[in-house]
């Protein structure tokens, strides 16, 4: 029972705790529970004595018998020497056949407990992977649940999404109802505040001896007009202005006006006139008129006009006096325009003439002061016309000159600060006029002025 077995360069030995060796050597200091060692030095070494002659000397003094060199050096490897037994080796014997019967039946039992675990072991494994299986599926059935809800909540969005559209579509037109009815009702409620105020205040007209019955609100609707004091003889025809009164009481009553003959339209207009009504009767024709210009082959003197309302086609115009590329013109009251300088193919032209659209006539205007093609030309007002710039067949020109429409003659006006061809002016308000970029001679500008 804990021992330890000990291997030397000697002999083998048991060396158990308690039993003495021969000639009756005690076990030095072996103790209870040393396990086996293997030594690689003497035995000597062992019994806690030095390594060395006296310690040789020493072992050979306790274990010699008869025939047994005991003293020899260690390193002779002497033949193994057999050592007597002790009176208890018996006891050791069954002791040994016990402990190992005992182990025998230890390792059994413990690979009976050890198998037992296995078993254990595996089947706790075997109830893991099964509930990792469950679990796995467990999840692949939330997963598809989840993607279910997914798609039922895009659904059901989407479907909200398309029900709140079409309800503010639906409120959206109901405002636009409401606000249209409430439209039509301010509208009746002004025209009939508007009756009552006519019906309050009715006037008698004696116009020319014709008499017509209408209201002050009508005949002061147009400000600034002749009627606008409330007069109650007028010393005028009556005929025509039964058509004016009618176009106070409803504007829509000018197409009567417009299907008139010609004559009694002119009559119509000179009334118009004298009540200071002709440019709510009688507005100026809105019309696109293009004058000249240059085919490929030679330069042109016939004019083209676009009617504005009418259909999208250009129409033949009055023929100019003169062919004129790169001219310029100003428009004078409804139907009249002054055409000034260009070029006809040799020179610069320093000529003008005034064209009517409405008798498509041409005739001559006033002399410029100075040949000019690519000039520009704006109505500083009712009465004047400016000119500026253009080229005079040497030279680009950086000055100006003014056109009195009442005399039909020119003064100089102001020079420029650039010489300026194929610039562009306009009036920005009732004194000043923006002139802006041209060619100086040498490069294209980019100034105004």
């Amino acid at each position: 029972q804990n021992c330890a077995c000990l291997a030397t360069r000697l002999t083998p030995l048991w060396i158990m705790d308690g039993y003495p060796l021969p000639n009756g050597l005690p076990v030095p200091a072996v103790r209870s529970g040393s396990h086996s060692q293997v030594l690689d030095r003497p035995l000597n070494g062992l019994l806690g004595s030095p390594v060395g002659d006296s310690s040789r000397s020493r072992s050979a003094e306790h274990f010699a018998e008869p025939g047994a060199d005991w003293a020899q050096d260690v390193d002779d490897d002497p033949e193994p020497v057999a050592l007597p037994r002790s009176p208890g080796t018996e006891d050791l014997d069954r002791l040994v056949q016990d402990s190992v019967q005992a182990l025998g039946r230890v390792r059994a039992s413990s690979s009976s407990h050890m198998a037992a675990i296995r078993e254990h072991v595996e089947a706790q494994l075997e109830a893991l992977h099964s509930a990792e299986l469950a679990l796995n599926q467990a999840a692949e059935r939330v997963q598809a649940e989840r993607r279910a809800l997914e798609e039922h909540r895009a659904s059901v969005l989407a479907a909200l999404a398309d029900e709140r559209a079409k309800l503010e579509a639906d409120v959206a037109a109901s405002r636009q109802e409401v606000a249209s009815e409430r439209e039509r009702c301010e509208h009746e409620r002004r025209e009939v505040q508007r009756i009552a105020e006519q019906q309050r205040g009715t006037v008698l007209l004696d116009v020319g001896g014709a008499h017509f019955k209408t209201s002050r609100t009508t005949l002061t609707s147009v400000p600034g007009s002749m009627l606008e004091d409330g007069r109650i003889f007028i010393d005028r025809d009556g005929g025509p202005f039964g058509f004016i009164l009618n176009f106070l009481r409803d504007p829509a009553a000018k197409g009567a006006i417009d299907a008139l003959p010609v004559a009694e339209r002119e009559t119509v207009r000179r009334e118009a006139h004298y009540f200071g009504l002709d440019h709510l009767l009688f507005p100026p024709a809105r019309r696109l008129v293009v004058l000249g210009g240059y085919d490929g082959s030679m330069e042109l003197d016939s004019t083209a006009v676009l009617e504005s309302g009418g259909s999208e086609t250009f129409l033949a115009g009055p023929r100019m006096a003169a062919r004129r590329r790169s001219c310029a013109a100003v428009a004078m009251g409804d139907h009249r325009l002054v055409v000034l300088g260009g070029y006809n193919g040799t020179c610069s032209l320093d000529s003008t003439e005034l064209v009517d659209l409405q008798s498509r006539a041409s005739t001559p205007g006033p002399q410029m002061g100075s040949r000019r093609s690519g000039c520009a030309a704006a109505a500083l007002d009712a009465q004047r016309v400016v000119v500026l710039g253009g080229f005079d067949g040497t030279n680009r020109l950086d000055s100006t000159e003014v056109l009195d429409l009442h005399s039909m003659t020119f003064a100089p006006g102001p020079s420029m600060s650039t010489r300026r061809l194929g610039c562009s002016a306009i009036m920005i308000d009732d004194h000043r006029l923006l002139v802006v970029g041209g060619h100086d001679g040498n490069t294209f500008v980019d100034t105004t002025e």
